[in-house]
């Protein structure tokens, strides 16, 4: 990805347009809405990751229901802990007493409903 943004030597943002700004390296207004689009622009780039990785990384990051849910409970019939199967990966038999996240793959997992 080509950058749209320049860092001065004080780490501020700036176009690579080469437009002619008259205001160019004196961008100090807080309350100009082009700025401040500069500003979070650069911190995307700096980033290096494309969007598709963007949104890989936050859905990696959302917990998701447990697959293949089974209810163990003792003799009384009270539930003493969920067991299941990690919905990226497929890793089986994760009891939900013991962790909240697979750990094979590491996804966050949800255990119950909403």
């Amino acid at each position: 990805m080509k950058r749209l943004t320049v860092r001065d030597k004080n780490g501020k943002a700036h176009m690579t347009c080469n437009y002619p700004c008259a205001d160019y390296g004196n961008c100090n207004i807080d309350d100009c809405q082009g700025f401040k689009a500069i500003q979070e622009l650069a911190k995307y780039e700096d980033t290096r990751l494309i969007s598709e990785e963007i949104q890989e990384l936050k859905e990696r990051n959302t917990a998701k229901k447990i697959a293949k849910r089974k209810f163990v409970r003792n003799l009384d019939g009270r539930l003493v802990y969920i067991m299941g199967n990690c919905p990226s990966c497929r890793w089986i038999d994760i009891k939900s007493c013991a962790t909240d996240f697979c750990p094979c793959c590491g996804q966050p997992l949800k255990w119950e409903d909403e």
